[in-house]
């Protein structure tokens, strides 16, 4: 299990320079918060934020889900602040690129 934990958290440093590459940013080594996809992720999938064996399984139903998620919140007129960080995100192609 460690080592599945200490992977999830490497993916997310390079998923990182991977969205700054993408985005044309000169990445300057700091520390942040998480990767978008890893944002992306664990916003759609609340529920489970604090597991990260179960982080793989959502990663994986996410983007499989991503063009459903899409559709149902860009129809959805009242969004609260979550389902639109998810609506934000999911339409991010780097972030599903992750």
């Amino acid at each position: 299990m460690h080592l599945l934990a200490n992977f999830g958290s490497a993916a997310d440093k390079g998923l990182g320079l991977f969205e700054d590459a993408v985005e044309g940013k000169t990445h300057v080594l700091m520390q942040r918060e998480a990767s978008g996809c890893f944002r992306l992720v664990r916003t759609a999938a609340i529920k489970h934020r604090k597991r990260i064996n179960i982080a793989y399984h959502d990663c994986a139903a996410v983007y499989y889900h991503h063009a459903n998620i899409e559709a149902f919140l860009a129809e959805l007129q009242d969004k609260n602040r979550l389902l639109q960080a998810v609506y934000t995100g999911i339409k991010e192609k780097v972030f599903l690129g992750g």
